[in-house]
């Protein structure tokens, strides 16, 4: 599959500047546990360094909210903090709540596994989680760069949330066809949507090159006869 064709680059603000204009887009949220690698998808996906990239596990602590480069339409993409679903107290208390703030916000939930970890109990645990939301769920294996990715991703199918894609956000390997997988209804919606007003730009043509034709046969609409009214004034009557 060919990479997806990069969307027109757009200043980095806020994408709540034009709150009407981000209301139509898809929201595409990253979720997993710390460290998976979430902060480097998301600068992938929108092709900046916004978010903070290290490896240390919470650095993430807030959502961070960016406009999608990469992929078959535009959409919003969150980036989460790590994902303690059992958290009750402190820092990872207040991130889970965010966390689940943006899965109802959602359209599409990236569940991000570590590749090189293998699946893990706190993978488990999201996993649960997560079962609230199948349908709009797809798992990505991140950091399987040079390995098979078949073999990496088979103990995934674990979770019970679909067939697991596997990438390396770090290199870019995989990560268009995985977001071509993520927005694939909405891509085929946008093209549906363009053939129309392609189809309706050139029915309009048609008809303008229609009336404008000296030589067409179409008999053009009689004009209302006139005559005059008790008062002197012109009044409409029927055509004959």
């Amino acid at each position: 599959m060919t990479d997806s064709p990069e969307l027109p680059v757009q200043p980095q603000n806020s994408p709540f500047e034009d709150p009407l204009a981000n209301a139509l887009l898809p929201v595409v949220v990253l979720i997993g546990r710390p460290n998976v690698g979430k902060s480097t998808m998301f600068n992938r996906l929108t092709r900046s360094r916004d978010a903070l990239v290290a490896d240390l596990p919470g650095l993430t602590r807030d959502r961070q909210y960016g406009r999608g480069r990469m992929g078959p339409v535009p959409y919003l993409i969150v980036d989460t903090g790590g994902f303690e679903p059992d958290s009750r107290h402190g820092i990872s208390s207040a991130m889970a709540k965010q966390t689940r703030q943006a899965l109802v916000e959602a359209d599409h939930i990236i569940f991000v596994v570590d590749g090189r970890d293998g699946l893990v109990p706190h993978d488990l645990d999201i996993g649960l989680e997560l079962r609230r939301h199948t349908d709009k769920v797809t798992v990505v294996v991140n950091k399987t760069e040079g390995m098979a990715r078949a073999t990496v991703s088979a103990e995934f199918y674990q979770l019970g949330l679909g067939e697991p894609v596997a990438v390396s956000s770090a290199h870019g390997d995989g990560v268009a066809e995985m977001i071509d997988i993520v927005l694939a209804e909405e891509a085929r919606v946008h093209e549906e949507e363009v053939e129309r007003l392609a189809l309706a730009a050139e029915q309009a043509g048609e008809a303008i090159d229609s009336s404008a034709d000296p030589t067409s046969t179409a008999t053009p609409a009689s004009p209302p006869s006139r005559s005059s009214g008790p008062f002197g004034f012109p009044v409409r009557t029927s055509a004959a």
